[in-house]
């Protein structure tokens, strides 16, 4: 999505724990005041993926095991049966489905 010109301003009152919850919230989900309003208001739902760093330092894991794995198989193509490559294959395919999801799920702020 093009990002637009902002333009108007939109002032409300709330409670001062309004206010503190709002701020808190901002502050789980890594967004500014003004980007959590406007998701809020303009978008149907919200949908905030908690454990997102900590994915990413386990995929870095398995990228890593998986580099491991080509290596071995490429110096010893002996050692892996096929049956363990077809295994990996499907674990890698449900991995690629796992992040197309949580892509389709979660609200970037640059949006």
């Amino acid at each position: 999505m093009k990002s637009k010109t902002k333009t108007t301003y939109i002032g409300f009152k709330c409670a001062p724990e309004q206010k503190e919850q709002i701020i808190s919230k901002c502050r789980k989900y890594g967004l500014s005041m003004s980007e959590f309003i406007r998701v809020s208001c303009v978008r149907s739902s919200i949908n905030i993926i908690s454990g997102i760093p900590e994915l990413t330092i386990e995929l870095s894991r398995i990228g890593k095991n998986f580099n491991q794995i080509v290596r071995a198989v490429y110096l010893h193509p002996q050692s892996l049966e096929a049956s363990e490559l077809a295994r990996i294959a499907d674990d890698l395919d449900a991995i690629k489905d796992l992040i197309t999801e949580l892509k389709e799920n979660t609200i970037h702020a640059d949006h």
